[in-house]
């Protein structure tokens, strides 16, 4: 019950019924993530927005104390609400960090990292695998190559490409290095477009005569 972020849903009761737990959460109105991108390519600036979203909330678990690992995270998982918000769902996948994923594997394949599918031990860098695995998935939408954003595509790929590398040691380290890419690149772009609209104005200026 302590997850308070808009990323989750609120946990509202935990009950055990035969040794086995059950979360009582709210409910979430919205459609799948995974709905929307079968439906096709969505824009350049909302993946952009849900990819910082989703980094948000994954950051969030990993600065716990304890921290927690989401170890699911696929667009199955993830509602989109009518205001474009995100809500990462299925918090009964949530593991404490320092664990052992053997067993039952919470994951998906395809989504869950190798050290996941193996039983390994799994930590931050887990969730990132996913992150980047879901982060390829809303740039294919339904299809199977990535639409060629102009402005975006060479962050994502950059994100995508280190956040699933089968060696966790040339991942991410953390979800904060992630946000601080994608926040870094919408300063550098605003503050580029700042100084190309002032020149063009300038520009404009001089050409009249003003």
């Amino acid at each position: 019950k302590t997850i308070d972020h808009p990323a989750f849903p609120k946990i509202i009761d935990i009950c055990i019924v035969d040794d086995e737990f059950y979360l009582v959460m709210d409910y979430i109105e919205g459609k799948s993530l995974d709905d929307i991108l079968k439906d096709g390519i969505v824009s350049e600036s909302t993946v952009l927005d849900w990819a910082e979203q989703l980094a948000d909330g994954l950051n969030y678990l990993h600065s716990g104390n304890p921290v927690m690992l989401y170890m699911d995270c696929k667009p199955s998982n993830i509602i989109v609400g009518r205001d474009g918000k995100l809500k990462l769902v299925d918090l009964g996948s949530i593991y404490l960090k320092g664990i052992k994923a053997g067993g039952r594997i919470s994951g998906t394949y395809g989504y869950a990292s190798p050290e996941q599918i193996k039983g390994e031990i799994v930590d931050e860098r887990s969730d990132i695998y996913a992150y980047g695995r879901t982060l390829k998935r809303m740039l294919m939408g339904g299809g199977s190559k990535s639409m060629k954003y102009k402005r975006s595509l060479k962050t994502m790929n950059k994100i995508i490409k280190k956040s699933t590398s089968k060696n966790p040691s040339r991942r991410y380290q953390s979800m904060g290095e992630i946000l601080h890419t994608l926040q870094s690149r919408d300063t550098l772009y605003e503050k580029v477009m700042y100084i190309l609209g002032g020149l063009i104005s300038y520009s404009y200026k001089m050409l009249i005569g003003l």
